[in-house]
């Protein structure tokens, strides 16, 4: 599948190709010379914490942009907790980056059903985290979605980090199950920020532990 990344490659201002999983293992990747496979693995970290606080609030997407001073991250999500991240600079074109990112992402998906791509768990055997999605989505609900401000983001984070403290790896469970009620459906923002500390202290039973983790989200909220 080096052809997949190579031909997006072939659009002007893009500089790195990666494909990687929920955990953020690295499947594939192409790029210029700084693009090692430590830095690239490095950037996979990152997008995994990213996407795992999108979705929180959102457990359904198609595609997310992440702006950045001397360009963008292009964010497709591939099925079977797979994911494929285009870096680009400012030269890149949004007509020819969507018509190849359309077609790199048929062909990949095609690849990861068939079990053609080294490193990557086939469809029937899919890496599930609690928030990935192992099947592919329906097409009525492939558009692009928004996504959330960077301060909330930064806030779901930082709250999943912090509840960690007293119900350990289930806090991303409790976080994403506390915005549901919270948000109703709807995306999560910081005018949200109040209630949804509140309801997170109240997973908690003990009366200190609650004061704890209230003092510690107001801080970021």
């Amino acid at each position: 599948m080096d052809s997949v990344l190579s031909a997006l490659h072939e659009v002007p201002g893009v500089t790195a190709t990666l494909v990687f999983d929920a955990a953020g293992r690295l499947a594939l990747h192409k790029g210029h010379a700084v693009y090692d496979r430590a830095l690239c693995e490095h950037v996979t970290g990152l997008l995994v914490k990213a996407i795992d606080a999108v979705q929180l609030e959102q457990e359904e997407w198609d595609s997310m942009t992440a702006q950045f001073a001397d360009g963008r991250i292009l964010l497709r999500n591939l099925g079977s907790a797979h994911f494929l991240a285009v870096v680009a600079d400012a030269a890149l074109s949004p007509t020819f980056s969507t018509v190849a990112m359309r077609i790199a992402v048929n062909k990949l998906k095609k690849g990861i059903e068939k079990g053609t791509l080294t490193g990557i768990t086939p469809v029937s055997q899919p890496a599930v985290t609690p928030f990935s999605q192992p099947a592919a989505m329906p097409p009525s609900q492939g558009a692009a979605r928004p996504s959330p401000s960077p301060e909330a983001t930064a806030f779901l984070a930082r709250c999943v980090k912090e509840l960690a403290r007293y119900v350990g790896p289930m806090s991303k469970v409790y976080v994403k199950e506390s915005v549901g009620r919270v948000c109703a459906g709807a995306p999560f923002t910081m005018a949200a920020a109040e209630r949804l500390i509140e309801d997170l202290a109240q997973q908690l039973d003990d009366l200190s532990d609650r004061g704890a983790l209230r003092a510690a989200l107001v801080k970021g909220a």
